[in-house]
């Protein structure tokens, strides 16, 4: 129910969303990454879904992105989880990690 409305077209204005405890996949990341462009704070932790693959391609598209919490996510090493911690820190201090 949550993601359907995320990829309605109420989605558009939607800052902050949780899909915690979810089946959630990647193509689902995707379509949010799409229908959700004023998305600053995603929630999917516990959702065992998701690859790395996934959450860097939406981190990346996402340059609003602020806060991503995932803990539990089977798919997603504790690396991942740290090295995501700081590219979203980078945003936080105005930091540009845009390729030259």
């Amino acid at each position: 129910a949550v993601l359907a409305f995320a990829l309605s077209t109420t989605g558009a204005s939607i800052q902050c969303l949780s899909v915690n405890r979810s089946e959630i996949t990647g193509n689902a990341l995707k379509a949010i990454r799409h229908h959700c462009p004023r998305l600053n704070r995603l929630d999917i932790s516990d959702c065992h879904d998701i690859t790395e693959q996934a959450i860097i391609e939406t981190i990346m598209h996402m340059p609003q992105l602020k806060v991503v919490q995932m803990r539990y996510c089977r798919g997603i090493t504790t690396q991942m989880q740290l090295y995501v911690a700081q590219l979203l820190a980078g945003r936080s201090l105005g930091i540009d990690t845009t390729p030259p």
